[in-house]
């Protein structure tokens, strides 16, 4: 899969992204000396569509980074258990599920609730190493996922950027070139 990624982000797409230009400012160089013909038109509706294609792609991505569960301010609160909590589960397995519950409240939340011990009473939380690596991976995901989007939303933007700059640069180069009636045929 890594490889399919290299090619595709080190080949395919260069190539995509340059033709679609080249199409683009073809397409512009034509609509400004009106010799439009049938397969500049083609082209530049194609790279228009391609254009808008990977712009939609990369929006996409941007949305689906965004609005994952790792995204800031996604984090839920978490209420303390009741005291009744449990009372029909031995007492080893109402003090381990009672300790998985604050361990997700502290790692997800930084909440720290009470938890039942053996003999019934309730006892304060402390986290454990294994929740401070939970909270530090949950920490470098949130990061990824936030510089993801950031680069999916500015590879959109680029994207689109590119494509009308192809088509006013052409635009312009066929504005102030004399006009050709066969050009692009």
């Amino acid at each position: 899969m890594q490889i399919v990624d290299l090619l595709f982000n080190w080949v395919a797409w260069p190539i995509i992204f340059l033709t679609s230009s080249l199409w683009l400012y073809q397409g512009g160089y034509a609509l400004a000396t009106r010799s439009f013909a049938r397969e500049a038109k083609i082209r530049m509706i194609l790279a228009l569509l391609i254009c808008i294609g990977f712009s939609g792609y990369y929006w996409t991505l941007n949305y689906l980074y965004s609005h994952t569960k790792l995204s800031p301010g996604t984090t839920s609160t978490y209420s303390q258990l009741p005291q009744n909590w449990g009372e029909d589960s031995p007492p080893a397995d109402r003090e381990e599920n009672s300790r998985i519950i604050a361990s997700i409240a502290f790692v997800e939340s930084n909440q720290l609730l009470k938890y039942v011990d053996r003999s019934g009473d309730w006892k304060e939380y402390c986290p454990t190493l294994e929740d401070a690596k939970r909270i530090r991976q949950k920490a470098e995901l949130r990061t990824a996922s936030s510089i993801a989007s950031n680069q999916s939303f500015n590879s959109a933007i680029r994207v689109l950027v590119f494509g009308v700059v192809a088509l006013l640069l052409g635009f312009i180069k066929g504005r102030s070139a004399t006009p050709i009636n066969s050009a692009f045929r």
